[in-house]
């Protein structure tokens, strides 16, 4: 059984643990089409490769992230993110997860 290919917008993702903070912004912003306000708060907060898989819901409420859509937009793309990383071998930076929404 043959295995599906990573869609193109995630296929030339470098590894999180290599991801910088403007490696992640880029992604929001061209992958997941993020508006600049998003984009802006995960500069500020130098969210990078590491820190990215670890996000919830609520950390998003917290470091500003405010809009439901925009959020949901975010969990999801890391989402798929955390899935193409683990089919290509890629070992996930400590206490990765699949992102948890808020309780």
């Amino acid at each position: 059984e043959a295995q599906a290919a990573a869609p193109p917008h995630l296929a030339s993702v470098r590894p999180l643990k290599h991801m910088s903070t403007e490696d992640v912004c880029r992604w929001a912003r061209e992958s997941e089409e993020l508006p600049a306000e998003v984009v802006a708060v995960l500069r500020r907060e130098e969210v990078d490769g590491v820190v990215l898989p670890t996000m919830t819901e609520s950390d998003m409420v917290s470091i500003g992230i405010l809009k439901f859509g925009w959020r949901r937009r975010l969990l999801w793309g890391i989402r798929d993110l955390l899935a193409q990383q683990l089919r290509g071998g890629e070992a996930l930076p400590l206490g990765a997860g699949p992102p948890q929404e808020a309780a």
